[in-house]
């Protein structure tokens, strides 16, 4: 193995350079067009919640479509636009 001096140039060093490829981005699925990610930081009843309604439910309801269900309920609640979802 050779050994390689703290003196060493760059052209010493480049066997010993890694160079990353970059990596093409995800294909974005279909059902994810046009969509934007929303993260809350909520505590864990919040989704024990939502996992009761979904089983009472059993309709095969997303928590994304009850999300969407529960904030276009805020949204009336305060006189501002609805959105059209997918509902369930």
């Amino acid at each position: 193995m050779e050994k390689v001096s703290p003196k060493s140039g760059p052209a010493e060093l480049a066997p010993f350079v890694a160079v990353a490829t970059p990596t093409p981005a995800p294909a974005r699925s279909k059902s994810r067009a046009g969509k934007i990610a929303l993260t809350f930081h909520l505590p864990e009843d919040f989704k024990r919640s939502l996992r009761l309604v979904q089983a009472q439910r059993g309709n095969g309801c997303t928590l994304e479509q009850l999300a969407a269900e529960a904030l276009n309920d805020l949204f009336s609640k305060h006189n501002v636009p609805t959105v059209g979802a997918d509902n369930c």
